[in-house]
């Protein structure tokens, strides 16, 4: 299928669209059909697409050009995964979510509930309790919603800044770090919505095991395939801080002594 073709299509569905992207990262893994199958059969009436990566620079040259020579130069690719999912929902609208995204409900049964016309999700990984940490894994926008105009122009700020390593460069100019800046300069004057990680994004980067409950619509199996050392390091130590603290309170009180 042509663009033009794709794009007409997309357009017609008037947000009643699933999307997915897949780029090749050289391991090889095509999504697991054990994810993505049940997107289709719980949700008949909404038009599933995987993004490829042929399909996204088609979409940035066409119709969002002026980000294209942001979008060739990032030196990551999962910038340009991260990135161009904010552009997409802005011209389809529809749901994004990653490919290790699991759906357990119909899509019919959650907007019964949220009724906002631009959901993003809970991170399970937020420090502070009282800041709502957003993550780009799982999203909901109807077609052309002003807020992804704001992320767009962050995107194109944030693009040639320099945030001392990989990881913290991914998240800053592309992932949830810049998307909850913005949400959080927004999320009152466009009356954003949240959807909780109680129910859809429950398992946190340090769960080891996390248990589906009936009252779950979605869950994260957060394969990280982006992920390269830096950002191990970096889970090791979220996830073993309290073991660090005490062991260098050990290290200290022997050194005193």
């Amino acid at each position: 299928m042509n663009f033009e073709t794709l794009d007409k299509i997309l357009l017609e569905k008037k947000g009643k669209i699933i999307h997915q992207i897949w780029f090749d990262m050289g391991n090889g893994k095509h999504p697991s059909q054990e994810f993505v199958k049940p997107w289709n059969e719980l949700n008949p009436d909404y038009y599933y697409h995987l993004w490829t990566e042929n399909d996204c620079k088609e979409l940035i040259a066409n119709y969002y050009n002026y980000f294209l020579k942001f979008y060739n130069k990032y030196p990551y690719t999962i910038q340009r995964i991260d990135s161009v999912r904010y552009f997409f929902l802005h011209r389809y609208g529809g749901f994004y979510c990653d490919v290790d995204f699991e759906c357990l409900q119909p899509i019919k049964i959650m907007m019964k509930k949220y009724r906002k016309d631009l959901y993003l999700v809970e991170s399970p990984n937020c420090i502070d309790e009282l800041y709502d940490s957003i993550s780009n894994c799982f999203m909901y926008s109807i077609p052309k919603h002003t807020f992804w105009k704001k992320v767009h122009k962050e995107l194109v700020r944030r693009a040639t800044k320099d945030f001392y390593n990989r990881h913290f460069q991914i998240m800053m100019t592309t992932g949830p770090s810049m998307l909850t800046d913005v949400f959080q300069n927004c999320k009152d004057k466009f009356n954003l919505g949240v959807f909780p990680r109680k129910f859809f994004n429950p398992c946190g980067i340090c769960d080891d095991r996390c248990v589906k409950t009936s009252k779950m619509f979605t869950v994260h199996r957060n394969n990280g395939s982006w992920e390269n050392k830096d950002s191990r390091i970096l889970k090791f130590l979220l996830c073993n801080w309290k073991l660090i603290v005490y062991i260098i309170c050990i290290l200290t009180i022997i050194y005193l002594i």
